[in-house]
């Protein structure tokens, strides 16, 4: 079991380029991107993005 913060931006942060979207409410289930264009659904954005968290708090992947 690997765990991260409780607060990590996972759904906020674009998992393609490192951008943060601190516009999104949580009424926005899907946005894009301004920095790449990438076409995000938030929850499959946050499972990505927690799943880096978890690897690289465990020293197991290098963002």
């Amino acid at each position: 079991l690997l765990k991260i913060g409780q607060f990590e931006p996972s759904s906020k942060l674009c998992n393609v380029c490192g951008f943060h979207n601190g516009k999104m409410t949580l009424k926005d289930r899907y946005w894009s991107c301004p920095e790449c264009n990438t076409e995000h659904d938030r929850d499959i954005n946050a499972a990505i993005n927690i799943k880096k968290f978890a690897l690289q708090n465990q020293n197991l992947l290098n963002i």
